[in-house]
């Protein structure tokens, strides 16, 4: 998984690292890598807290069910995948 080598932060567990998680306070760009399927998203937000939480709403993974990240999400369940955090950067103000 050449994608961890670039990694400055990694949520093996999501669901145990829940408080972990929510203290990220910055933007950034983060990876998620499906440990079953082998699967692999990387994406951005302005506010990676948020974002890497909502992953773990039931509600949220519903809302917008036709993103096929969300699909897999919920297919394989959170714990299924590693949380990754590859580059943390400050908002524009």
């Amino acid at each position: 998984m050449h994608i961890i080598h670039h990694a400055k932060r990694i949520y093996l567990t999501p669901l145990s690292e829940k408080l972990t998680i929510s203290l990220e306070s910055s933007s950034g760009v983060y990876a998620l890598i499906c440990k079953v399927a082998n699967k692999n998203y990387v994406g951005g937000s302005v506010n990676l807290t948020h974002r890497l939480l909502d992953y773990m709403q039931p509600a949220y993974l519903a809302k917008q069910a036709n993103k096929p990240i969300l699909k897999t999400l919920r297919k394989y369940g959170v714990n299924s995948w590693i949380f990754i955090v590859l580059e943390p950067v400050n908002p524009l103000l």
